[in-house]
């Protein structure tokens, strides 16, 4: 690559020799003829000569430099053009010679670009002198001396024309080659506005002709005097036009290096935003710019291009950070939010007003070749040149930039995904010249310095770049509301998922965590009726489990089979549906209700590859939730499945924590924390409260007998006997080993001996059967406490219960089984 570089610039270096020499040796031997001509001059037109060589020189050393190009100008032309009209050719290109010679001194001290652009005059006016001498015997006007002024406008106007093009040509390609530039851009940059000077001098020219022509010898210097002073009024008063536009162009040039700074102190804040891309920006102007001189594109267009290489990503803005930086693909509406970076970019740059077209590159730089890009859907070269460099070098640094969701790509794999591309995704043209140059762009970037900018660095240099402006305001399109509105709205969303996840870390309670997912949601989607529903791992059901909005009681009731409704289908599919009919949500018996609704979306609560139920939104108003709230519901729903899923685990840790794992009953924890809370109630409301202690008897025995593993699976069943006998108000509690507390509010001890009674009962005629057909028997003393007539501290009544339990163990020990049993209880003990 790099040799085809070498050997390029070797080409355009002997295209540079041949043109100086083409040139050079022209104008020597035109010099050899024009010295011969001169030798035979009269002395009368040797001084006219030597009078207006005198002036040429005088007035070359005076030349103006032309505002915004590298040439200058002066009014010697005149004296080279009446020198054609009054002795022809050759003597003219003497003069033009030394003319040539004068002006380039000015402006560089190499001796080849002295003596190529002496050279290029003196050939230039030769040949234009021969166009005007053609000119004269074409039509029949005989000599110049014997012409009238009007019969001299069209041969002067070849003159001029002709040694315009030809002397501008010359110049300009020399400049083209050695800076590899194209010829047409370097003359039409440098060039253009220098023909009014070349046609002026030829008017110019032409009056003072007729002026000498009218004049004895002896007037001629007088005659010359007197034009001196049109001529000298002449020149000042371009000098002064020139020094003016001069200023201008100083200020405007600072103006604008201002303004460029603002616009790189935003691009640099926008590279920034995106924490993954720093230096993006910088790359992509220095790849775009190299192309851009690789394809002609100077002026406007290269200005353009410069900007909107910096100002690219200006659209992202309007693109929430969490998308940017989210650290894993985009989903599909997230990916819609992040496409709209063209639009916001481009509707915010043409408020500006550039004076060439960079919010049109900015708004096409993700179009593609094959028309499947974005936002337009603009094919092959119906997208401007420039957004094609763009696409092609944003592509290809952005691959090999880190991002969230992957490492950086290799440069090789980066040029083999542009491969792929071209044609399809890329202009092939652009793919193969950037691929070719690669090494030259990245030479530049290697010098560039990119430095680490803080956020508040860049807030200081934008201000005070904005201060040193001092910029008067022009008339400008204001930038659309909508897109204000979209950068703001993307401000809120931030702020607003900022505030929720915030709020989610809160609570563990799974109630007040639906509560809050249900009211924050109201602030950013909206909906008429919202419901979270939970999946029953036990059951397969799905219920609702918190509604907020109309017809919450109607909702509240309802259950779903995984597969049923819209609601159910997201459960088994693990996928949001939207948009949709509502009326598949509901069945025949709710038709009524399906009516109210007109759109519907339902998103899944997910938690590794599970689903635990749903966020279901339906809506009176609307009949379609737009991509926007879909990507915030999609997000949302995330967060929301965390939050949930921890409430969940904290449930049932919670009551992990309380329940006894053999039995299921609650544990000693839980009998505390119970009988605390409704000891308070009762206090309070002065209601009546009794404890059940309860210890099974013989159950050493067993478990010395038969072993532990019996022994639990006896205990495991007695506690079904014993919940059985109870109200559901009534707390059941395995205290310890064989020991069982129960809590019976508003039962008063008369009342709970009728409990007692069964409970002794249930457990006499229960028998375990082992699988050798022998049966174990228990059975079961119980001690009762209530409040206030037997203590009134948790202390006083555990510890009447205790003493009335041993009492009551005391008692049946002397009691036979057989008095005891009645109705057999039988369990299948391998259940």
């Amino acid at each position: 690559m790099q040799n085809r570089a070498r050997r390029m610039r070797r080409e355009d270096s002997l295209k540079t020799k041949i043109i100086w020499v083409i040139f050079v040796v022209c104008a020597s031997f035109v010099l050899c003829l024009s010295l011969f001509h001169i030798a035979n001059m009269s002395g009368r037109e040797l001084i006219q000569w030597g009078t207006l060589v005198l002036l040429t020189l005088f007035v070359g050393s005076h030349s103006i430099p032309i505002p915004g190009s590298k040439v200058s100008m002066s009014v010697s032309d005149t004296f080279i053009f009446t020198t054609v009209l009054l002795h022809g050719p050759y003597p003219a290109t003497i003069l033009a010679c030394f003319d040539g010679y004068i002006a380039s001194r000015k402006l560089t001290n190499r001796t080849s670009s002295i003596v190529y652009s002496a050279s290029v005059m003196g050939v230039s006016i030769f040949v234009s002198a021969q166009v005007f001498e053609y000119v004269l015997s074409k039509y029949n006007l005989g000599r110049a001396t014997d012409l009238a002024l009007p019969e001299l406008i069209l041969p002067l106007c070849f003159l001029a024309l002709t040694h315009y093009l030809l002397n501008t040509f010359g110049i300009g390609c020399l400049a083209a080659f050695r800076h590899n530039l194209p010829i047409f851009y370097v003359w039409k940059d440098n060039f253009l506005l220098a023909s009014l000077t070349y046609f002026a001098g030829a008017a110019a020219a032409a009056l003072l002709y007729f002026a000498i022509q009218s004049s004895d010898i002896k007037w001629s210097f007088p005659t010359l005097i007197l034009v001196a002073p049109i001529l000298i009024f002449v020149y000042l008063s371009l000098k002064i036009t020139y020094e003016k536009v001069e200023e201008k162009n100083r200020h405007l040039a600072e103006l604008t290096r201002l303004h460029l700074s603002i616009i790189e102190t935003l691009a640099v804040a926008i590279d920034a935003k995106d924490q993954t891309t720093h230096g993006h920006v910088r790359r992509v102007q220095t790849y775009a710019v190299g192309l851009g001189e690789i394809f002609g594109l100077s002026g406007g267009d290269m200005e353009a291009l410069k900007a909107a290489a910096l100002l690219h990503d200006v659209g992202k803005l309007a693109v929430p950070d969490y998308i940017l930086n989210k650290p894993h693909s985009l989903t599909d509406a997230e990916f819609a939010k992040m496409k709209i970076h063209a639009v916001v970019g481009g509707e915010m740059l043409k408020g500006v007003g550039f004076p060439y077209p960079v919010d049109v590159l900015v708004r096409c730089h993700h179009e593609w070749w094959d028309g499947s890009g974005y936002p337009d859907g603009l094919k092959g070269e119906q997208i401007p040149l420039g957004g094609r460099i763009l696409a092609v070098v944003d592509f290809y640094d952005a691959v090999r930039c880190d991002r969230p969701y992957r490492k950086g790509m290799t440069r090789e794999k980066a040029i083999e995904l542009l491969k792929e591309g071209r044609g399809t995704h890329f202009d092939p043209n652009i793919v193969d010249a950037f691929i070719e140059h690669l090494p030259e762009f990245e030479e530049r970037i290697a010098h560039l310095f990119i430095p680490e900018i803080e956020v508040e660095q860049i807030k200081a240099a934008a201000v005070d770049a904005a201060v040193q402006a001092q910029v008067v305001p022009t008339r400008r399109e204001p930038i659309p509301p909508s897109v204000l509105d979209t950068i703001a709205s993307a401000q809120r969303e931030v702020f607003a998922l900022y505030e929720i996840s915030q709020t989610f870390t809160r609570s563990l309670n799974l109630k007040d965590m639906m509560a809050v997912i249900a009211s924050k949601l109201e602030n950013i989607v909206p909906f008429s009726t919202c419901v979270i529903n939970l999946l029953d791992s036990n059951t397969g059901m799905i219920n609702a489990k918190y509604v907020v909005g109309i017809n919450a009681e109607l909702f509240k009731d309802r259950k779903f089979k995984p597969g049923t409704g819209v609601t159910g289908w997201v459960v088994a599919n693990c996928r949001p549906m939207y948009n949709t009919n509502p009326n598949l949500d509901f069945s025949e018996n709710e038709r009524e209700l399906a009516r109210q609704y007109k759109g519907i979306a339902v998103f899944p609560l997910i938690k590794g590859e599970d689903v635990i139920g749903t966020i279901s939104l339906y809506s009176t108003e609307i009949s379609e939730y737009s991509q926007d709230h879909i990507r915030l519901m999609e997000l949302v729903s995330q967060q929301a499945s965390d939050a949930i899923n921890n409430s969940i685990a904290y449930e049932q840790a919670k009551e992990s924590a309380l329940t006894d794992l053999l039995t299921g009953l609650l544990n000693s924890r839980a009998f505390y924390l119970y009988l605390e809370q409704e000891l308070a109630t009762a206090r309070k409301l002065n209601h009546p409260l009794t404890i059940l202690n309860m210890d099974l008897d013989g159950f050493k025995k067993v478990n010395d007998t038969f072993g532990h593993q019996v022994g639990d699976r006896i205990l495991a069943q007695v506690g079904q006997v014993l919940r059985r006998q109870f109200r559901e108000a009534d707390i059941l509690t395995r205290y310890a080993g064989d020991e069982f507390m129960a809590i019976l509010p508003t039962i008063d001890r008369r009342n709970a001996a009728v409990l007692t009674d069964r409970i002794q009962h249930a457990i006499d005629v229960f028998e375990y059967r082992l699988r050798n057909g022998q049966t174990i028997t228990i059975g079961i003393s119980v001690g009762v406490a209530s409040y206030p007539d037997d203590g009134d501290t948790i202390e006083e009544l555990m510890a009447k219960a205790d003493k009335r339990m041993y009492e009551n163990k005391r008692m049946r020990h002397g009691l036979s089984r057989s008095s005891r049993r009645g109705e057999v209880i039988r369990f299948n003990p391998h259940r």
